[in-house]
């Protein structure tokens, strides 16, 4: 029958497939299951399901009465914690009184706590009692700027715009504040003196798990490192096992106290469902119903439908909202159809909250022009989102929001996430076991595991959060993780090298910078040598060396230029010392910048290494050297923003782009000077591995397609007309946001550069690049919102 051709009488029966009528109905069904298995001719009633004997049938009934009793008791529970009256200020856990304690005596904090603990309430302390301070300056770090952005919102609301700044790649505002939230890249480049002093008494550096992220964890250490003696630090975490070795190395190049607060309470229990034999069941009790020895572990996760049909029942049990993760954007879509498909329409009361939410507390008007369709649709009919870095920042923030109020019963989502705002919902999922990463797929690390599974349970709200196990294979393959030690992941980078010597750091200094990383310190007797004159001179045995620096005349003889190493008499032991003694990374480094020109033979920072310094991205030292060179002039900066923009954005991409686009430059030519600027023995981070279309690596990182968009958006392009000249399934809006803002923070380190009339017009070009709907002033939007609510009423005149 036709939904159309129901009788009156359906209306009941819908409202009983919605809610606890359909928690019974798969109950009955799960008994109807068992009692047929328990015969032993009987057919498996569903798939994977094999035939039960009558003992394995009463360990699942009994299993299954255990889980119900316990899901009870924990909504009883959680009613109770919902209508107990909350305090305005409840009183701090132990743990965090300790925390703040150590603060106020001046000492370094390293907080060791799971997700959800409140970590940040001790942040929240001591920003209250010191705010009014007129030396007091803190920066709060972390590890995405959309945490940066959310945290902004946090700490305004608390205590006020004017009290908070943010200092991120694409926004520089109020500085001088109390409080300066920075993402951890912006606050390392401050101490590096490319981007403005934040002048800071007090550094958090939050998620500092992130320090073993292959491509960015360098800047951490790098950070601590250069943070001023006279600082405090206080580093947080829920995912590092070995955090008593970091408290040793920041009391060991601080020479301060460094205390370890450490809690292993989750003030919100995390307790694993997993769906075994057509039903929700205690993870414990599936242990002994099909041991880990007995379960064969499949490399591959359910498919998205049969997720979908597991999860069906899941609101009913009253674990919603809960959040689904994938690992692919497309995955995330495909994932909340299917959850449609299988879910009822919301009451229209509920369909109501989520309009006015979406009308009301949204930074923009209409933050659904930011969203396709089929996702404005899912969100206001059935409770469920979707979220992934190819949606617009609006539309992202406007799911975010009803994450946050628990408006959604179910939002599907990629690992950021779990690192994007700070929120937490009643039930997580991981619906399968990879993600892109940077040389193709790759399995879910711990920290990222760990973060994700963290956000089940609301403190204050929930007696116990959820972990929600769509198969059994699902669960051992990654139920059961633990946290792991947190390694160094300290590169060579050019621009930590420039910065420094920029800053005044003589060769030793550099030497001594990189012993005191966290990588030295947990593997004594690395090689961090560079190639000095006074060791040579050492070794040697002789004073009499033509070169003022050995490394300058060794990188000018290996490049077959002009070199006092060609008349030297001591060319043959000094080279033979030179190979066999330094062989780092490091050294080899410190020869590659003396070759492209960065340095002198006064160790010091040529023309180019002192406008090199200014660009941290993967392609800075083209185009500083460019600059340099005079081939981005004021003349040709929008030819320049072209060629920023193509090395802002990923080869594999694919933005339609029409034939007769002409790239400004010799594209070939682009790619010989990157690889020559980045040669792969030095910079294996920045390319991609071969693959079954080619045998050979190239630089990630350059795609001349971006040029296009960024030259049709300076020329007057309407944002809707450029979203449909380039968009596409597989290039989405979010995708077009990232290469503006990209493309945006080459141009901010091009003014930052103080290069006459040249930085100053590229500001200019910046500005006009973030245009609305570009506009990433977060102080704008919070001050022109407080604005309208103070606006007087119209004259009726």
């Amino acid at each position: 029958m036709s939904r159309s051709k129901r009788p009156s009488s359906s209306k009941s029966s819908s409202r009983r497939r919605r809610g606890k009528g359909k928690g019974k109905s798969s109950q009955h069904r799960q008994e109807s299951i068992l009692r047929q298995q328990s015969k032993k001719s009987v057919r498996p009633a569903a798939a994977g399901v094999r035939e039960l004997s009558h003992a394995d049938y009463e360990q699942t009934k009994k299993a299954r009465q255990k889980t119900e009793d316990r899901l009870q008791h924990w909504q009883v529970r959680t009613e109770h914690i919902r209508h107990t009256p909350k305090p305005e200020n409840p009183p701090m856990d132990p743990w965090q009184q300790e925390a703040l304690e150590s603060l106020l005596n001046g000492e370094h904090v390293v907080v060791d706590a799971p997700t959800t603990a409140g970590k940040t309430r001790v942040v929240e302390e001591f920003f209250k009692l010191n705010i009014q301070r007129s030396s007091f300056r803190a920066s709060y770090t972390t590890p995405v700027k959309s945490l940066s952005n959310d945290k902004v919102r946090e700490f305004s609301d608390m205590f006020g715009v004017d009290q908070v700044g943010i200092a991120t790649g694409d926004i520089k505002e109020n500085l001088d504040a109390p409080i300066v939230v920075a993402t951890l890249e912006s606050y390392r480049n401050s101490l590096l003196g490319v981007e403005p002093d934040l002048g800071r008494s007090l550094v958090i550096f939050d998620e500092y798990h992130f320090m073993q992220d292959s491509s960015r964890g360098s800047a951490w250490e790098e950070a601590i490192i250069l943070t001023p003696p006279h600082c405090q630090l206080l580093l947080l975490s829920a995912s590092v096992d070995n955090a008593e070795e970091f408290c040793s190395w920041i009391q060991s190049l601080t020479h301060r106290t460094c205390r370890l607060i450490r809690t292993e309470v989750r003030p919100v229990p995390l307790e694993a469902l997993v769906y075994f034999r057509e039903q929700w069941l205690l993870a414990d009790e599936v242990k002994k119903l099909a041991p880990a020895s007995q379960s064969k572990i499949s490399r591959f996760p359910l498919e998205q439908k049969e997720v979908a049909r597991r999860l069906r029942s899941v609101e009913a049990m009253q674990l919603t909202p809960c959040i689904v993760y994938s690992g692919q954007r497309l995955a995330c879509e495909t994932m909340a159809m299917e959850l449609c498909k299988v879910l009822e329409p919301l009451p229209k009361s509920e369909s109501l909250r989520i309009k006015t939410l979406l009308e009301t507390e949204c930074e923009v008007d209409e933050p659904t022009r930011f969203m396709k369709a089929n996702l404005r649709k899912m969100l206001i009919m059935y409770g469920i989102g979707y979220h992934h870095s190819g949606i617009a920042p609006q539309g992202r923030r406007a799911v975010e929001i009803l994450v946050k109020q628990g408006a959604l019963r179910f939002c599907t989502a990629t690992m950021g996430l779990s690192i994007g705002i700070n929120f937490s919902v009643r039930a997580t999922v991981i619906s399968d076991y990879r993600r892109p990463g940077e040389g193709g797929f790759t399995q879910y690390s711990v920290s990222e595991v760990l973060q994700m599974l963290g956000r089940a349970g609301r403190r204050g709200r929930d007696a116990v959060g959820y972990s929600l196990w769509p198969s059994v294979q699902s669960f051992y393959k990654l139920g059961s993780t633990k946290r792991e030690e947190c390694q160094s992941r300290l590169k060579n980078d050019p621009t930590t090298f420039l910065g420094l010597i920029g800053r005044g750091y003589r060769l030793r200094d550099m030497e001594s910078f990189y012993e005191k990383s966290f990588m030295g310190f947990a593997h004594r007797g690395l090689n961090f040598k560079l190639i000095r004159i006074n060791p040579l001179r050492k070794h040697l045995k002789s004073d009499d060396l033509p070169c003022k620096s050995p490394a300058f005349a060794w990188a000018k003889y290996q490049k077959e230029e002009l070199s006092d190493c060609t008349t030297c008499t001591f060319q043959n032991p000094c080279h033979h010392f030179l190979v066999t003694k330094h062989q780092s990374s490091l050294a080899a480094l410190h020869v590659h910048l003396h070759q492209l020109n960065c340095l002198n033979d006064e160790e010091t920072l040529t023309n180019l290494g002192r406008i090199a310094r200014f660009f941290p991205q993967g392609g800075g030292l083209l185009v500083a050297t460019m600059i340099s060179e005079g081939n981005l002039s004021e003349e040709r900066l929008l030819a320049a923003a072209e060629l920023m923009a193509a090395l802002s954005l990923a080869r594999f991409k694919e933005p339609t782009c029409p034939e007769d686009y002409r790239f400004p430059f010799d594209k070939k030519m682009i790619e010989r000077r990157l690889e020559a600027f980045y040669p792969i023995e030095l910079f294996e981070e920045l390319y991609d591995p071969p693959n079954s279309r080619r045998d050979y690596p190239v630089l990630r990182d350059f795609n001349p397609a971006a040029g296009y968009i960024v030259s049709e958006w300076l020329k007057g392009c309407s944002w809707q007309a450029l979203r449909q000249k380039v968009c596409h399934e597989k290039f989405a809006e979010g995708d077009l946001v990232a290469i503006m803002y990209r493309t945006a923070t080459y141009l901010q380190s091009l003014s930052q550069a103080k290069i006459p009339n040249l930085s100053s017009s590229a500001l200019l070009v910046r500005n006009e690049i973030l245009k609305e709907p570009l506009t990433p002033s977060l102080r704008r939007e919070e001050l022109e919102k407080n604005e309208k609510k103070t606006q007087p009423p119209p004259s009726p005149h």
